[in-house]
């Protein structure tokens, strides 16, 4: 039977038309992008679950599988200027409520006036522990002072900086404002597709929108397929030791990303000075840098590389300056404080919230 190449170029343009309608019913139907996210950080919850980390030795395992799947079920939703929040929920573990969509701080049996509101990372928000057991809770347990978690996953201080210009809006008189930093700053900003001024999802937030407001584009129609190679090719990477970052191999860019948390800290520093409060900058510490045990952490080479670059520079701005805080060593002990890189259950947020405790009680605001 002779080769019809007509014949032959009709049948693959018929084949790919079906497999684009397949594609886009699925992502239309569907949340894909979604779907995604929960198949990734299921992976994600699996690994650390398998064995519970001796960080956990002293909490039921049940409790522990409880907080994981929950944090595994949290979504997202897009806001404004500061990025993302996570959506409202109500679990046994964790509660994201109010206006605001924060992390539920336990404030029982607080009785003066006197407020902190603390920014951060995920390791603030609270991963790792219940509403009770995070850095804002028990901080208002230790001190009596009321306290607020404004912490957000991935977050740098910049996002904390706006969220906090937009509070102030709102019309919030905090006493006491904690920055907790380093961590994301540091890891997120050596990504060579994101400058020291970004977070981590601006390049994700650029795809999506090209995407989106192009219809007509060809790639348009391969977003599904696209968003599930690049966590495939992530994921491969970290198995395969890639190097994700550069900061260890590009010095102007490690000082410049130390350079702008700092100025972000000052910012900061000054707006609520201006309105009468205290402002305390705390540079978080993080397992490449803590003499505690990491030998049941599989930790990043490549990731302590960019610590290696960024950290240093931040820490002697900070000795040089002065008006900051180095909490780097506060978890320098004999025991499994740790659950990955940076992230600790509630005995190890116990240290931090002794250490912050301290730094806070010249300033005269708690009991």
């Amino acid at each position: 039977m002779p080769f019809k190449p007509a014949s032959a170029a009709k049948t693959v343009f018929y084949n790919l038309l079906i497999f684009f309608v397949i594609a886009n019913v699925l992502y239309w139907a569907i949340p894909v992008g979604g779907a995604i996210s929960r198949l990734y950080k299921t992976s994600l919850v699996e690994t650390w679950f398998r064995t519970i980390r001796p960080s956990y030795s002293d909490i039921d395992p049940g409790w522990v599988r409880q907080h994981w799947m929950e944090l595994n079920q949290g979504e997202t939703v897009y806001r404004s200027h500061i990025g993302w929040r996570h959506a409202p929920s109500a679990g046994k573990t964790i509660t994201v409520e109010g206006p605001f969509l924060q992390r539920r701080t336990v404030n029982a049996g607080i009785l003066g006036d006197r407020k902190a509101y603390f920014f951060g990372g995920s390791t603030l928000w609270g991963i790792g522990s219940d509403d009770a057991g995070t850095i804002p809770s028990q901080f208002a347990a230790r001190t009596g002072i009321h306290s607020e978690n404004f912490a957000e996953h991935g977050w740098v201080a910049h996002q904390s900086l706006i969220f906090l210009i937009q509070l102030l809006e709102a019309g919030h008189r905090p006493d006491l404002v904690v920055f907790y930093d380093g961590a994301n700053d540091a890891l997120q900003k050596c990504r060579p597709e994101i400058g020291p001024e970004a977070h981590e999802r601006e390049r994700q937030f650029d795809t999506v929108l090209r995407n989106s407001l192009r219809p007509d584009s060809f790639s348009h129609f391969f977003a599904p397929m696209v968003a599930l190679a690049q966590r495939v090719n992530e994921r491969l990477g970290w198995i395969g030791g890639t190097e994700w970052s550069e900061c260890h191999r590009n010095p102007q860019k490690a000082a410049a990303i130390a350079e702008n948390l700092l100025r972000d800290w000052r910012l900061a520093k000054q707006l609520i000075e201006g309105y009468g409060g205290k402002f305390v900058g705390i540079l978080q510490p993080v397992a490449y840098f803590s003499r505690t045990r990491v030998d049941y952490l599989a930790l990043s080479a490549d990731d302590q590389a960019q610590y290696a670059a960024v950290y240093p520079l931040i820490r002697a701005k900070i000795a040089h300056g002065g008006e900051f805080h180095d909490l780097t060593s506060v978890l320098d002990v004999e025991e499994a404080i740790y659950l990955d890189w940076c992230h600790l259950p509630p005995k190890g947020n116990r240290y931090v919230v002794e250490k912050i405790a301290e730094i806070v009680a010249p300033l005269g605001l708690g009991r």
